[in-house]
């Protein structure tokens, strides 16, 4: 009896082994379910979401106090860059720029425009013509020109002069005649931003002669004296941009000139 005890003993470890596999696997099961699922980043999700799902906003933004039409385009670049989502286009010939894009884009590039398309400073350039007699001023002729940074202004001031250069018809005693400009021309550009800006000067003296061509009795004699000058602009502060001969060769000149800030 005994020996059929201890003969049967390593089959009942074994069965009860079996049995509290059966009875803890379940819990096994359930606890392997159970375990927590690694964090998702749903920050990309998210942003994709709102910009593919959220209603788009069309407006048009007035470009008012900027009227070059580089500049608008600029402004239209910078739009697109910060906003590459949002559909930008660029009227210029209206002064405009529209987009298309969800209502904080919209209001991201409002706030932009206003930023960007502020008035533009112009300067007042007070040109000075000093004639100069053995070293001494004796005489001088003041102009002025407004001109904002990016653009020209121009100034002509003299006589049109009538030139034959042909006749038309011997029978009709009629002929071709041309104009030319006789007197002063000048022209101003100022280029760069506010503390850097520099003022390019051109400035075109022209004056009959005396003397005849040798071509014939209405062809006149024109002579010319040309000066150009760039220099850095300071507002308030007269500059000595320069001496020439005038056109006449008989007498010097000065050119200064003087800027003023307008608001």
């Amino acid at each position: 009896m005994s020996w059929n005890t201890c003969m049967y003993l390593p089959e009942r470890r074994s069965l009860i082994r079996i049995v509290a596999l059966l009875v803890l696997s379940p819990f096994a099961v359930s606890g392997a379910l159970a375990q927590p699922e690694a964090p998702r980043n749903d920050a990309g999700a998210t942003k994709a979401a709102e910009a593919t799902g959220a209603p788009e906003v069309y407006e048009t933004l007035s470009v008012t106090n900027t009227t070059d039409q580089g500049d608008i385009r600029e402004i239209a670049n910078d739009l697109r860059n910060m906003l590459p989502h949002a559909r930008i286009y660029q009227m210029a010939a209206q002064g405009a720029i529209s987009i298309s894009g969800t209502a904080q884009e919209v209001q991201l590039a409002r706030k932009m425009v206003a930023e960007l398309d502020r008035p533009r400073r112009s300067y007042r350039l007070t040109y000075t013509l000093y004639e100069l007699e053995n070293g001494k001023r004796v005489s001088s002729r003041s102009f002025t020109l407004n001109v904002a940074p990016g653009q020209r202004a121009y100034l002509r001031q003299g006589t049109r002069i009538p030139i034959v250069t042909g006749t038309a018809s011997a029978a009709e005693k009629s002929s071709q005649v041309q104009y030319i400009d006789i007197g002063l021309n000048l022209e101003a550009s100022i280029e760069g931003a506010a503390g850097s800006l520099r003022l390019h000067t051109k400035l075109e003296q022209t004056s009959l002669g005396d003397e005849a061509s040798g071509l014939g009795s209405q062809d006149p004699v024109i002579r010319q004296s040309v000066f150009e000058e760039a220099s850095v602009l300071t507002p308030g502060k007269a500059i000595l941009l320069g001496s020439f001969a005038g056109a006449g060769g008989s007498k010097t000149e000065e050119v200064e000139v003087v800027s003023e800030v307008v608001l």
